[in-house]
């Protein structure tokens, strides 16, 4: 009985994916390969930025979208950063070693 459910699920969910598609939902007009690069990060990222929204910038010929208030949305965008280039904590108290992969860190404390 389970494996009949779940096969149904997968079909409703594959049918609507089509619909999506066909209908343009979920895709975008323009799409943008970001790779890390120092070129990049000059474009991309605003050092003196203290919030997700402030310090990763759009892509030359992309545009952020309003937001509601209060909306999940919203709160992610306004989430405090830590000074640019700050270190990594992993779960066991060491730093991230390779600082180069990410481009904010999260202020959550």
């Amino acid at each position: 009985m389970n494996v009949r459910i779940s096969i149904c699920f997968l079909l409703i969910m594959l049918q609507a994916c089509a619909q999506n598609a066909e209908q343009g939902i979920g895709t975008r007009s323009k799409t943008a390969v970001l790779h890390h690069s120092p070129d990049t990060e000059k474009e991309l990222i605003n050092p003196a930025g203290n919030t997700v929204e402030t310090r990763i910038l759009t892509p030359p010929g992309y545009a952020r979208t309003g937001t509601e208030n209060n909306s999940f949305q919203e709160y992610l965008r306004e989430l405090p950063l830590k000074p640019h280039h700050s270190k990594v904590k992993m779960y066991d108290g060491r730093f991230k070693e390779n600082y180069e992969v990410y481009d904010a860190v999260i202020d959550l404390a």
